[in-house]
Order: C-alpha cells, then sequence, then structure tokens
C-alpha cells in the first residue's frame, strides 16, 4: 500500500494532473494494495454502503450515473472523511477513500489511459465489495 495523499482535492486538479495521480494510485493497487486485504476489506465496505445507500447493485454503474453535483458532494464529503482518518493515523482508511474517490473523479475524465484504468478500478471495487459481502456474512454467522 502506497502513501495516500494528504488531501482529495489534489486529485480534483487539472486533467492531466489527475492522469498522472490516476496511474500512479493504479500501479500501487496492482503492486501492493490489492494484495492487502484489510485495504480491500476497507474499500468494499465504503463502496458497499455506498451502494446499500443508492440501491444500485454494482460499483462500475454507481461512479457512472452519479451527477456533477452529487459527485461533488460526495467528494467533499469523502474528503473531510480522508482528513479525519489521516489525522488518526488511520491511513489504510484514507487509502482505500483514496480508490473510491479516484473511481469517482476518473469517471468524468475524457483521456483513453485514464478510462481503461478506470474499468479496471471499478472491477477492483466491485470485487471488494464482494470481497466484503461474503466475509461480512460469515463473520456474522460466527
Amino acid at each position: 500500500m502506497g502513501k495516500p495523499t494528504n488531501a482529495l482535492r489534489d486529485l480534483m486538479t487539472s486533467e492531466d494532473d489527475f492522469k498522472a495521480r490516476f496511474v500512479a494510485i493504479m500501479q500501487d493497487v496492482r503492486e501492493a494494495g490489492a494484495k492487502d486485504t484489510q485495504a480491500m476489506w476497507l474499500v468494499g465496505s465504503i463502496a458497499a454502503e455506498l451502494l446499500d445507500r443508492s440501491k444500485i447493485e454494482s460499483w462500475k454503474k454507481y461512479a457512472a450515473t452519479r451527477t456533477p453535483m452529487a459527485r461533488r458532494i460526495m467528494l467533499e464529503d469523502l474528503e473531510g472523511k480522508g482528513k479525519g482518518f489521516t489525522a488518526q493515523g488511520r491511513l489504510r482508511h484514507q487509502y482505500a477513500i483514496q480508490i473510491i474517490a479516484a473511481s469517482l473523479i476518473a469517471h468524468t475524465v475524457k483521456d483513453q489511459v485514464v478510462k481503461s484504468g478506470s474499468a479496471l478500478l471499478d472491477d477492483l471495487i466491485d470485487g471488494a465489495v464482494a470481497f466484503y459481502r461474503r466475509n461480512a456474512k460469515s463473520r456474522a454467522a460466527q
């Protein structure tokens, strides 16, 4: 797991800046993040909560269907949570927030590299949701 950014606003910059940050996030997720089961559990729990509230079944559809206003409100909420996690030293939680935010922002970018990465990140988040739900049920049964 790489070092999360201190503020999600770092992601909400120009398209070129976002692309560079997004590529770095994707490389980190590929190299370390996806192997970190605790981080993926957190990604899955955050995304599952958002999906449950919206009654949408997949992250890919959720991220693609947010209105600009809903996306902005969501990103501001995630930024606040991320700052709180960072202040508490809960870097895995902040890392999970960063992944969710990157996915939401990536859906607004026209760059083909970002679009390709966005599809992969959406699949990873949907997998994390499935992992979370599967394991949450088995924990509840114990």
